[in-house]
């Protein structure tokens, strides 16, 4: 029906990411609170220097767990949210935008979380096919 038109716009998709992805970074911005109760909200706000992505690009993830007696990290609840602001800041020329999180903790104990960013395409077969993820 459409010539193809979504398979062309994932590999345009694919192209622009690989040529783009050394050049992503991420930072959080937000001041976390020293303890967080379980029933309360917390927003967490990271920036993404998209290095001429488009911020619908990517997705920022954000992951609570704990570690397991072995060491190992067991993510327990993973949350994702697309671009909700642009910096405006003279210092944003880079493309460096606001992603941002609103959670309702319902985590008892001891958690810890942990940011990634990954690419987003609505016609990839997996959210993880690219192979490229960055850790904040």
């Amino acid at each position: 029906q459409n010539n193809g038109a979504e398979a062309l716009s994932l590999e345009d998709f694919k192209r622009r990411v690989h040529a783009a992805w050394p050049g992503v970074t991420g930072i959080l911005i937000s001041d976390v609170p020293a303890q967080i109760h379980s029933g309360d909200t917390l927003t967490l706000n990271v920036a993404v220097t998209l290095n001429g992505l488009n911020p619908e690009d990517i997705a920022v993830e954000c992951l609570f767990g704990q570690d397991t007696p072995s060491g190992d990290w067991a993510t327990v609840e993973r949350f994702s949210t697309t671009v909700t602001a642009t910096i405006t800041e003279d210092n944003a020329s880079d493309g460096t935008q606001v992603y941002s999180f609103t959670l309702n903790i319902q985590l008892a104990g001891l958690q810890k979380f942990r940011f990634r960013i990954v690419p987003n395409h609505s016609a990839q077969l997996h959210p993880y096919e690219l192979g490229l993820m960055k850790w904040i």
